[in-house]
């Protein structure tokens, strides 16, 4: 494989369907891995630290907000909460895009207004490695997972609901400069105690998978459905006509790199500011068995990364995969802990479909597109230590913030604001002046970046004259 720097998008994307506020169980997910009977016997992931890498946390929201014991933020240049490219402490990890809330809830929400998690007692690090449309890179995601290597010895799970758009089969270890520096971070997390869950990605690919998912001692984890809704529809990417529990979704990327399968739509958790939502991914999948690991660890933190992914395979329901037959592990936390304990566990039968559910919300990462004229820019004739104005209008025709940065190579031509950000369907005016010092013709360019992935650098010719 060639080297190159890979840019990841979220597995899946925190954007659904409101849901009444409810302090209950994660509902068909939680029932079909018998978390609620883990719960019921006090396995709630007390003492155990989980480390979520993803788009923050809301530190304004109950249910995950107490649960917190560190943040750290990764994303250059300004993309941290104070405006810098890396930030540390309480808040730096505030989450302005969703999906970090809701995966951390998924794992250790405290059922406060949205669903308890898998694990309601665990401690969660936050490190923020995502922009507010989900965007990130994989530099930012090992620094995130190195940052907790240095600075966070306890932490026992590890949660990457994020991935590469560059799908690989197999160990994909070595394969580039980028995954040999993932493989090395994952082992340094591997060799401290730590086990990484990474979600394999919602390409609908049934051979491959994204990064770092396909790293030997990541452990990938692909998407069932929780119960039965009808159909479901993942835009640009598959359609399953029917749906049912422990059906593999459609959209679930897997492959002999998969190890292990957990619900993943629908499944409700906990949106910016409060209340929950139903969403469905990988994303969802891998929080589950983030909090399924924890709870196990608080009944034997003797257990080893090795052990604990061993205990999870072993016990879990075989589930095939027609599109590949292949055969993988669906997480039964109830089997895992009777083994832990030595003895089985008595599960309640599942209890009926109670109505068809709406069906939840998929997505993958929000994409801005930058929409303005490319024509030039003329001030005409000035004169000497007068002024002239020109304002740029800058559209944003995509689905996602759109942020730009504005320089002009004129020292007489001054841009207020260098920086703007722009709503999805919304647009933000730049204020050009041009003052000139000297009289004749001035000539330039007004250099604009944008995070617009096919509009990365603009330039608009700038020009104008001074008279005496």
């Amino acid at each position: 494989m060639a080297r190159r720097r890979l840019t990841t998008v979220l597995a899946a994307v925190a954007i659904c369907l409101a849901a009444a506020a409810a302090a209950s169980a994660d509902g068909p997910a939680d029932a079909l891995i018998h978390a609620d009977v883990a719960r019921s016997l006090g396995y709630t992931g007390k003492g155990v630290t989980v480390a979520v890498i993803d788009t923050g946390i809301d530190d304004h929201n109950p249910d995950v907000s107490g649960a917190v014991v560190g943040e750290h933020c990764i994303v250059p240049p300004d993309g941290c909460p104070d405006g810098t490219g890396e930030q540390d402490g309480p808040g730096s990890a505030q989450d302005d895009h969703g999906h970090g809330t809701a995966v951390s809830d998924i794992i250790a929400g405290r059922g406060v207004t949205a669903p308890v998690g898998i694990a309601p007692d665990a401690k969660l690090v936050e490190v923020k490695v995502a922009d507010r449309n989900g965007r990130t890179t994989s530099d930012q995601i090992i620094a995130g997972l190195n940052w907790v290597h240095a600075h966070h010895p306890e932490v026992r799970i590890v949660n990457v609901s994020l991935g590469s758009d560059v799908l690989l089969s197999g160990d994909c270890n070595g394969l580039s400069s980028t995954l040999s520096q993932y493989g090395a971070a994952i082992d340094a997390l591997d060799a401290q105690g730590a086990l990484v869950f990474a979600s394999s990605g919602n390409g609908g690919s049934p051979a491959s998978m994204s990064s770092p998912a396909c790293i030997g001692k990541a452990v990938a984890v692909g998407a069932v459905y929780s119960r039965s809704f009808g159909s479901y529809t993942a835009p640009f990417v598959c359609v399953d006509r029917t749906t049912g529990a422990d059906k593999i979704a459609c959209f679930s990327d897997g492959g002999t790199g998969l190890d292990l399968l957990a619900p993943g739509a629908p499944v409700d958790a906990a949106d910016l500011g409060s209340g929950d939502s139903s969403i469905a991914g990988t994303s969802m999948a891998a929080a589950v068995a983030s909090g399924a690991a924890a709870d196990l660890l608080q009944a034997d933190p003797s257990l080893t990364p090795e052990a604990l992914e061993e205990l999870l395979e072993i016990t879990g329901v075989p589930i095939a995969d027609p599109r590949n037959r292949l055969t993988a592990p669906r997480i039964d936390l109830a089997a895992a802990l009777g083994a832990v304990l030595g003895h089985p566990i008595a599960v309640p039968a599942p209890p009926p479909d109670a109505g068809r559910p709406s069906s939840p919300m998929f997505s993958t990462s929000a994409l801005p597109r930058a929409d303005l004229s490319v024509r030039p820019i003329a001030f005409g004739a000035v004169a000497l230590r007068k002024t002239a104005t020109r304002r740029l209008v800058v559209a944003n025709a995509g689905t996602g913030y759109l942020t730009v940065r504005v320089a002009s190579s004129l020292d007489a031509v001054s841009v207020r604001p260098a920086k703007i950000v722009v709503p999805a369907s919304k647009k933000r005016t730049v204020v050009l002046t041009f003052r000139p010092t000297r009289a004749g013709a001035y000539h330039g360019s007004l250099r604009l970046e944008t995070d617009d992935p096919s509009a990365r650098r603009i330039a608009l010719e700038l020009r104008g004259s001074g008279r005496s």
